[in-house]
């Protein structure tokens, strides 16, 4: 009885806990990083490199924390001096300490303890943002209504237009990993519907530049590419990583992880550095594997990238800039290239393109963190069609249909990936529903797509899968006698194929007929002018639309009716169990008597 007692405290006590003890969400993590990192900032500290021959000194900022990642929920015991500790997400433990010294003293300690996953230094990651505001000639055309030639070289407007007419496109989300979006700004407001294009963030920042960064328009900017160049079924998602002064190792890690959480479609990162992060990359990774598409820019330093994160992490999109004349991107203050290299998959307009930033205005701007929204947005739209493409798949079909221009094979082949991101290209990996084939009362078929008179048709009769070389369909027609089965597909703009419908004209169908018994044969309810031919009439004979069979064997029975269609029946006459067992006994008692 005792024992009983307690096990009902003990259930008890374990549900009035459960509360308490469910782990935090990231976007829970990220508000009391948030408060963590504001409090914390007093002990982060600079140091200015030797005068490189540039503008200015390059500025490192060390944070002097530490991310701890443990084996288990445990909170760890030895702090080795932290200021202060923020545990309770992913085995994530952020420990601040006061000093350089203090830092490396704990990152070496927890370095050697067998319950740490990993330790690694909280740092720093920037923006791939250079050019501002360089004079362009705009050569796009003019109805395009898009804001940059970025949208023409792409032919983004051609695809949006393909894609409506085709009728296709789900809600899809675009997560914008970045310094916070400016929600307000009109270019965000969908004319035809007068809804904004920005949904709500996590966190009331996310949807307004963080003004506590000196370069807080960058995240509006990097929306104004994706919604330049997506219809309005793509909406953007804010996630602003710029926590308090600067985005980090850390920031970084919880906001993908929020996404990840949130569901969205895809990731933009058009930020980065060279330090490869244990932390970032499990959530990316956890990331991918929920089927979100992660694009992010390869850098603008005019070196190798295959040591710049998060875009060298295993299945994310990396993204160099090229300029409207199809060369490489180069930063005119400077004279640096974007990043190069094996670890590239594709290519995008990168330089000169305009774009919205925050409170109202455009300004033109330049680099890989252009370049990587072009290729979101191409993906949000390949999301769109059908959400079950997978990363790998969107990156197959972004890096098959890229274009290439004259002497890429020579010149940039092995350097910045497949080509250039092309929006039309793409969309005939795109597969709208198959075709309704219907058989109407005049006996004539009919063929209607879900695209409506805006999709081409095109058939066979002789069981041949079609293409646009087959017949194009202009209206109801009769089966022509011989005929197999009518195939169809649908196709809009030339690009989208649907996947092929079939309605056959030969069934061939397998009947068992019980001997001296008899079986409905299965025929169309609209079914006339029905004619049956039997090849062996000792077997099966045919009655009011039944079978009989006379003798064990086997047959066809062959159906014409309407429209020239033809039921083939394979008929087999056995005796049925009871006549079987019949003939054992009489067999049997037969021969006794």
């Amino acid at each position: 009885m005792l024992a009983f007692i307690m096990l009902i405290l003990n259930v008890s006590l374990t549900a009035y806990g459960t509360e308490e003890e469910q782990p935090k969400s990231a976007t829970e993590f990220s508000s009391e990083l948030e408060l963590f990192l504001a409090d914390n900032s007093q002990y982060s500290s600079t140091v200015e490199t030797p005068d490189s021959g540039e503008t200015e000194n390059d500025i490192i900022i060390n944070t002097n924390r530490l991310i701890v990642s443990t084996n288990s929920n445990e909170t760890i015991e030895n702090t080795c001096g932290a200021i202060n500790c923020l545990e309770g997400f992913n085995n994530w433990h952020i420990m601040q300490y006061a000093c350089e010294d203090d830092t490396s003293a704990a990152y070496e300690y927890y370095s050697t303890q067998d319950y740490v996953n990993y330790v690694e230094l909280d740092e720093i990651i920037v923006f791939e943002e250079e050019e501002t505001n360089e004079n362009l000639v705009q050569t796009y055309s003019s109805d395009s209504k898009t804001l940059s030639w970025g949208a023409d070289k792409v032919e983004s407007v051609s695809a949006i237009n393909t894609i409506k007419k085709a009728k296709l496109g789900s809600q899809t989300i675009v997560a914008v990993i970045d310094s916070g979006v400016d929600a307000s700004h009109s270019f965000f407001t969908d004319e035809s519907s007068n809804t904004s294009r920005i949904l709500e963030g996590n966190r009331p920042k996310d949807n307004a530049p963080d003004p506590n960064q000196s370069n807080y328009s960058h995240g509006t900017k990097v929306a104004g590419v994706i919604v330049d160049n997506t219809p309005s079924n793509v909406k953007i998602k804010p996630y602003n990583y710029y926590y308090y002064q600067n985005g980090t190792t850390i920031t970084l890690a919880t906001e993908i992880s929020s996404a990840a959480d949130d569901n969205v479609d895809v990731i933009n990162m058009s930020l980065g550095n060279y330090t490869e992060s244990s932390s970032v990359k499990e959530a990316v990774k956890k990331a991918i594997e929920k089927g979100i598409v992660i694009v992010a820019s390869a850098g603008n330093d005019g070196v190798d990238a295959y040591n710049h994160y998060p875009s060298n992490y295993p299945d994310v999109i990396s993204v160099a800039a090229f300029n409207s004349s199809n060369k490489p991107w180069s930063n005119p203050s400077n004279g640096k290239e974007t990043n190069y290299g094996s670890s590239i998959d594709i290519s995008a307009p990168g330089s000169v393109i305009k774009t919205t930033v925050p409170g109202g205005g455009y300004q033109t701007d330049g680099g890989t963190s252009m370049a990587a929204p072009f290729v979101s947005a191409a993906a949000a739209i390949l999301k769109s069609t059908n959400k079950s493409l997978s990363p790998v798949r969107i990156c197959e079909i972004l890096t098959n249909s890229a274009y290439k221009p004259s002497g890429w094979a020579n010149n940039y082949a092995s350097k910045y990936g497949a080509g250039i991101v092309n929006f039309k290209n793409m969309l005939a990996y795109v597969t709208m529903s198959a075709p309704t084939i219907t058989l109407g009362s005049n006996d004539k078929i009919s063929i209607t797509s879900v695209a409506g008179n805006n999709a081409t048709c095109y058939y066979t009769t002789n069981g041949t899968t079609p293409t646009t070389s087959s017949t194009r369909y202009t209206g109801s027609f009769s089966v022509p006698s011989g005929a197999k089965s009518i195939k169809a597909i649908a196709v809009v703009d030339g690009t989208i194929k649907s996947s092929v419908a079939e309605y056959p004209i030969q069934y061939h169908t397998q009947l068992t007929v019980g001997y001296k018994c008899k079986e409905k044969l299965n025929l169309p309810d609209n079914a006339k002018n029905i004619k049956y031919l039997v090849d062996d009439k000792s077997v099966v004979s045919v009655e009011d639309g039944q079978a009989r069979g006379l003798k064990p064997g086997e047959t066809i029975i062959t159906v014409t009716m309407n429209a020239n269609r033809i039921y083939y029946f394979h008929v087999s006459v056995e005796f049925t169990w009871w006549q079987f067992f019949h003939q054992i006994i009489y067999i049997l008692f037969g021969v006794l008597i």
